[in-house]
């Protein structure tokens, strides 16, 4: 099965690479100077097999992650 993750910060960009086995990682930066950053992480640990990044085109995205991880959280407080 393949799967995907959807990430927001260069160190969970690296923690979902890591440890994960989802086939695509989308790593997500708002900033244009941290996306570039992020991706020269990736060039250098040569991680761009599974990771991309992009910045803003995606902010969409995170705002539908956001409302998934809320949505769980508060499910899991509520015992639900």
């Amino acid at each position: 099965m393949h799967h995907g993750m959807f990430v927001i910060s260069p160190c969970f960009t690296l923690q979902a690479y890591l440890y994960s086995s989802a086939s695509r990682i989308l790593g997500v930066e708002l900033d244009r100077s941290f996306c570039d950053l992020q991706e020269r992480i990736v060039q250098k640990y040569n991680m761009a097999d599974r990771v991309e990044v992009g910045a803003h085109t995606h902010t969409h995205r995170i705002y539908h992650l956001i409302m998934i991880i809320l949505c769980r959280v508060i499910g899991l407080a509520l015992g639900v």
